[in-house]
């Protein structure tokens, strides 16, 4: 799925002792009406069981997506760029499917992965940072995430971007989101003639393909991303910092670019080449970022969730 929708995993019983998501095969919208999407996503699900379930538990669905996410309630409080406000999605997709469902942002799932099982297991502190066609951030604390009033810690998409003139849907100039977006980046490629269509998936390719224009374009995002990282890491202090653009693992000319632009710009004292990483995830950031939704409830308390209403709802429609 694109990033601004939610990506959603399933996990078998199997799957949890691994920390690995049973599949991570994606399905594209045609809408972005929430009725619509919870729709597919269930028949996804499925689809999918019937597949490859063989006979296994599921032990619930895991749903990361953008916006501002309260995952105490499950709801999906605002998300601009999908139109969605107030969208209760953990109780639609779990009335849906019969499963317990988990709901959580990208930024503070791929932060639980890290640190489940990535590059942040045995750190005290971890600044995360998520760029896609949305923008935003997650700090923890000895494993455990800030989520602040409401849920919502880590709100950097309006952060102002020095010298970025892009327009934002909030009716200032220069935001972070508006500058570093999936949806910018690939207006500017069609633009200047790099990519047919603003499609990200051809401007990544062209980029991987040696295209020069390309790969500046990713740099140029670099360079904004390191200002804000600089000025996070300042705010909190972290000992690691883990950047996820997805195109940062394999574009070592954007790593490289905002290393030094965070060298540059940091007060304080760090080694960045040590401590500040891309993705663990490559190739698979949303897949996993659902599955760590789902994984981080049942490893912190597996009892209470395989022993809770939904659960036993699940046992009665899925056991199979």
């Amino acid at each position: 799925m694109p990033d601004t929708a939610p990506s959603t995993t399933r996990c078998a019983d199997g799957a949890v002792g691994t920390g690995h998501a049973e599949d991570g095969s994606s399905t594209g919208h045609a809408a972005t009406d929430p009725a619509a999407i919870v729709d597919r996503a269930a028949r996804s699900i499925d689809e999918l069981y019937a597949a490859r379930g063989g006979g296994a538990r599921l032990l619930g669905v895991g749903v990361a997506t953008g916006g501002w996410v309260d995952p105490d309630a499950g709801v999906v409080m605002d998300h601009p760029r999908l139109g969605w406000s107030l969208v209760p999605l953990r109780r639609q997709l779990s009335e849906r499917t019969g499963l317990p469902v988990y709901v959580d942002g990208h930024s503070r799932a791929l932060l639980h992965a890290e640190v489940l099982f990535g590059r942040a297991p045995a750190v005290g502190s971890v600044l995360h940072v998520f760029v896609g066609n949305v923008v935003d951030a997650a700090f923890a604390t000895r494993g455990e995430a800030h989520h602040g009033s409401r849920a919502q810690a880590g709100a950097i998409a309006h952060m102002p971007v020095e010298g970025s003139r892009e327009p934002c849907a909030c009716g200032r100039i220069g935001c972070l989101e508006a500058a570093v977006s999936e949806h910018t980046l690939t207006r500017l490629a069609h633009e200047q003639g790099i990519i047919d269509a603003p499609d990200i998936r051809t401007l990544f390719e062209a980029a991987r393909a040696g295209n020069d224009a390309a790969v500046e374009l990713f740099v140029e995002r670099s360079k904004q991303v390191g200002r804000a990282v600089a000025l996070l890491m300042d705010v909190f202090g972290p000992e690691r910092v883990v950047v996820t653009d997805p195109t940062l693992p394999y574009l070592p000319r954007a790593l490289g670019a905002l290393r030094a632009v965070v060298r540059e710009s940091v007060r304080t004292v760090y080694d960045i080449d040590n401590m500040l990483m891309p993705t663990s995830f490559p190739g698979q950031v949303l897949e996993t970022a659902g599955g760590a939704v789902l994984l981080d409830a049942l490893y912190r308390n597996p009892a209470a969730a395989i022993n809770s209403e939904d659960w036993n709802v699940d046992t009665a429609r899925r056991d199979r």
